[in-house]
C-alpha cells in the first residue's frame, strides 16, 4: 500500500544534515555478501523430478526443516498447481520446494521469474505462504548461477509473437537464452562470451588481450573493477562483456586474455600515496568522481568454486607496475602474504550514458528505438503488473514522477522496473523493486512527486540515476532536450526531440501553470509513432560536462497526434525543485 508523507523516515535527523548537499547520486556502502554455506542432498519429491538438476538443500525456501516436513504439508502446494493459475505454477512452486543447490550454496528464482509467477498465481495463494513468496526476498539475476531465470523463455516469446527477436542482438529473457544458441554465437565455443549488444560472440580468451573484437569495444572496458567478491564478479561477466556491478565499495580486481584475480597491494603496501593514487584513477574510470578511500586487506575471500571455470582453484594476483602512470598497467604476482587492496569510491557521475561508451556519449547516433543503456535512469512503473506510469532514477533509493499516477490508487501494489526498453521482455539487466513511499511536491499547482524504493537498486551500466538540473543556471540549450514514449504497441520505448516553446503555444492544450514548461515535440517526418505516459522525462544534455539532467516532468499520459508537430505539452519544471529534493532525500537517509 502507497502512503504519502511529508518525509518518510522514523528517524529524526540532526539539524547539520538537512541542509542540501550535493546531489546524492551513488549507492550506500553495503556490506561484503557472504553467501551461507549448504549441505546439498538429492531431489527427492517426485513432483518436482523435472527440475534440470538433481541437488536441493533444507530448510528450503518454505521453512521445511526436512523431507518429512515437506510431505506433511505438500497439499496446499498440489491446491495451488490444480488451480492452473500459470503455465510456471508447477516450476516455480517446485523451485521453492526444491530449490537448486549447487557447490554448497543454495540457488534462489530470479525476482522477475517470482513476478512472472504472481501474475498469474499471486491473487490464489494461502495468506499463511505470502511472505514465503514475497517476491522482494529473490534476487535480481546477475549473471550465470546468480538466481534461476524463468524457464523455457524463448517459447515465451513466441506465445507473445515476439520470436523476430531471437538472436536480434538484444537479450530479452533474464539468462540471454534467447541470444545464446545463435548462428553468429557458434564459433566462439564453450565459455564463449556475447558482445553486449550486438549480433557476436567471442571465445572468453579475446576479452581484454589489448585489442578490440566487439563493434563498441565493450570486450576491453571493465578490465579493471571494483567488485564486493571476485566470485560475484566472474558470474556478472561470465556470459557477456557487459553489465557489471559498479560497487562503490570493494576489492580492486583485474582480467585480461581470459584470466581474472584481485590487484596485490605489494610491492605499495605501506605507500599510502600509491594506493591513493590507484584508488584515484580506478574510480575515475568506473565514472565515479573521487577515491573516498583505500586500504590494504588480507583477501579473505575463499577460493571460489563457483566461478565460469570451475577449474581455477586458486586465485590470481597481479601488482601495479607504475601507481603514479596515466594508466594502470600490471604483472603477474605470487601475493605470498595476500594482501590486496581494497577502495572505496565517492559519488558515481550522474546522467552518463555508461553502456554506449565515451565515444558514442552524448545525442549523436541516438537511435530513435531505445536500445538498454540508452536512457539507464528510466523507469517503468508498474501498478499490480500492469505498466501505468513513468519515472527517473535521481537516486539508488529515489525516483521523480507525477502525484497524478497514484490518484484514486490508495491500496494498489507498485512496483519499478529498472534496465528495460520492452515492457513484454526481461533483461539479464533488469531490476525490480517495490514503491514503499511518497512525498509530494510543496509548490503549489505542482503535480511532482519523489517516491521511494523498498531497496536500493544496483548501480550498473543499464542502471544508473540522472543528474538534477543546476539551480540558477540557465537550461541546456532546446535543441538536445528528449522526452521518451512508448510505440502504439506499447511495448518498445522511444525517443522523443522535443524543443521548448513559449507557453501560450500550450495554452489551448494544457492548463499553464508558473512552474511549467512548455515544449512540442519534433519529428523527422509526418510518423508520430509514440505514447508519452505520465512520468515521463524531459531531459537535456549538456555539451559542456558530457551529462543529462532532468528538466521536466510530464503530469499526464499524452497520446501521439496525427499533426507532423504533434501535440505541445506541459512539464513540470524541476529547476524550482531541486533543494526540495535534495533536502527530502538527505532527511530521509538512515
Amino acid at each position: 500500500m502507497l502512503q504519502e508523507s511529508s518525509v518518510i523516515s522514523s528517524l529524526e535527523l540532526k539539524e547539520t544534515e538537512t541542509t542540501p548537499i550535493e546531489a546524492p547520486t551513488t549507492e550506500p556502502v553495503t556490506p561484503d555478501a557472504v553467501e551461507e554455506i549448504r549441505e546439498c542432498s538429492a531431489v527427492t519429491l517426485p513432483l518436482c523430478s523435472h527440475l534440470p538438476y538433481n541437488s536441493t538443500s533444507y530448510p528450503n525456501l518454505v521453512g521445511h526443516m526436512s523431507k518429512d516436513a515437506l510431505m506433511r504439508d505438500l497439499v496446499a502446494f498440489r491446491e495451488l498447481l490444480d488451480a492452473e493459475c500459470s503455465h510456471l505454477a508447477q516450476d516455480f512452486v517446485c523451485q521453492m520446494l526444491q530449490p537448486r543447490c549447487s557447490e554448497d550454496r543454495l540457488v534462489r528464482p530470479c525476482r522477475a521469474y517470482c513476478r512472472a509467477f504472481h501474475a498469474g498465481c499471486g491473487a490464489r495463494l494461502p495468506d499463511r505462504l505470502r511472505p514465503h513468496f514475497d517476491c522482494a526476498r529473490f534476487p535480481d539475476y546477475f549473471g550465470k548461477g546468480s538466481c534461476s531465470p524463468e524457464p523455457e523463455c524463448s517459447r515465451g516469446l513466441q506465445r507473445l509473437a515476439l520470436s523476430r527477436r531471437e538472436c536480434d542482438g538484444i537479450p530479452d529473457c533474464a539468462g540471454a537464452e534467447d541470444e545464446r544458441s545463435c548462428a553468429h554465437c557458434s564459433g566462439a565455443g564453450e565459455g564463449g562470451l556475447r558482445c553486449a549488444l550486438h549480433t557476436r560472440c567471442l571465445p572468453a580468451h579475446l576479452r581484454c588481450d589489448g585489442t578490440p573484437d566487439c563493434p563498441d569495444g565493450s570486450d576491453e572496458a571493465g578490465c579493471l573493477w571494483i567488485a564486493r567478491s571476485l566470485s560475484s564478479w566472474r558470474r556478472e561477466n561470465s556470459e557477456t562483456t557487459m553489465g557489471a556491478v559498479r560497487s562503490r565499495s570493494g576489492y580492486a580486481v583485474w582480467a585480461e586474455g581470459g584470466r581474472d584475480g584481485k590487484i596485490c597491494a605489494a610491492p605499495y603496501e605501506h605507500d599510502k600515496r600509491a594506493l591513493t593514487s590507484v584508488a584515484a584513477s580506478l574510480c575515475k574510470a568506473l565514472t565515479f568522481k573521487a577515491a573516498f578511500s583505500a586500504e590494504v586487506v588480507p583477501d579473505a575471500e575463499e577460493v571460489d568454486q563457483d566461478g565460469p571455470d570451475p577449474k581455477k582453484e586458486q586465485p590470481q594476483y597481479v601488482e601495479i607496475v607504475d601507481p603514479f602512470a596515466p594508466e594502470i598497467s600490471f604483472l603477474k604476482s605470487d601475493c605470498p602474504e595476500r594482501k590486496v587492496i581494497k577502495i572505496i569510491c565517492d559519488h558515481l557521475e550522474c546522467g552518463v550514458t555508461s553502456a554506449r561508451g565515451a565515444a558514442s556519449a552524448g545525442v549523436e547516433g541516438l537511435p530513435r528505438s531505445a536500445r538498454p543503456g540508452d536512457w539507464p535512469w528510466h523507469a517503468a512503473l508498474l501498478r499490480t503488473h500492469v505498466h501505468a506510469c513513468d519515472a527517473a532514477l535521481i537516486h539508488p533509493s529515489w525516483l521523480i514522477t507525477t502525484a497524478s499516477c497514484f490518484q484514486g490508487q490508495p491500496k494498489a501494489e507498485w512496483t519499478a522496473r529498472f534496465g528495460t526498453v520492452r515492457i513484454q521482455s526481461t533483461t539479464p539487466w533488469q531490476q525490480e523493486r517495490r514503491i514503499v513511499g511518497m512525498v509530494r511536491s510543496p509548490v503549489e499547482g505542482s503535480m511532482l512527486a519523489l517516491v521511494r524504493l523498498e531497496e536500493p537498486v544496483e548501480m550498473t551500466d543499464f542502471v544508473r540515476p540522472i543528474c538534477l538540473p543546476e539551480t540558477g543556471v540557465e537550461t541546456a540549450s532546446p535543441n538536445v532536450c528528449n522526452t521518451l514514449g512508448w510505440s502504439r504497441n506499447k511495448d518498445q520505448l522511444q525517443r522523443v526531440h522535443v524543443v521548448a516553446s513559449p507557453m501560450n503555444s500550450c495554452e489551448n492544450m494544457s492548463i499553464a501553470t508558473a512552474n511549467g514548461i512548455c515544449a512540442e515535440p519534433l519529428y523527422d517526418q509526418d510518423d508520430c509513432d509514440e505514447e508519452e505516459y505520465a512520468g515521463s522525462s524531459m531531459m537535456c544534455y549538456n555539451d559542456k560536462t558530457k551529462q543529462w539532467s532532468l528538466n521536466g516532468v510530464s503530469g499526464w499520459r499524452i497520446a501521439c497526434s496525427k499533426i507532423g508537430l504533434g501535440r505541445p505539452r506541459i512539464y513540470d519544471s524541476i529547476v524550482s525543485h531541486v533543494d526540495w529534493i535534495r533536502r527530502t532525500i538527505s532527511n530521509s537517509a538512515r
